[in-house]
């Protein structure tokens, strides 16, 4: 038997712009630097970090699109 440890994945830093819907709960039409939001996450890779974000809960408006993750 050994006694390592098992290895965890480091995780990073990643840095995402976020696109939201155009429209929020309300019907009115969201538009300009409104419809963009910086996030910051720590996750395991790009990929990690871009479902991580996709699947946050942003109260009354949805993500439409998130930009490929910035290692930070």
């Amino acid at each position: 038997m050994s006694n390592e440890m098992p290895l965890i994945p480091e995780k990073k830093k990643y840095k995402i712009l976020i696109e939201m819907e155009g429209y929020g709960k309300d019907g009115t039409e969201i538009i300009g630097p409104e419809l963009y939001q910086e996030v910051e996450v720590e996750a395991e890779s790009k990929g990690a970090a871009e479902a991580m974000v996709d699947e946050m809960d942003f109260g009354n408006r949805r993500v439409s699109f998130v930009n490929e993750p910035e290692e930070i």
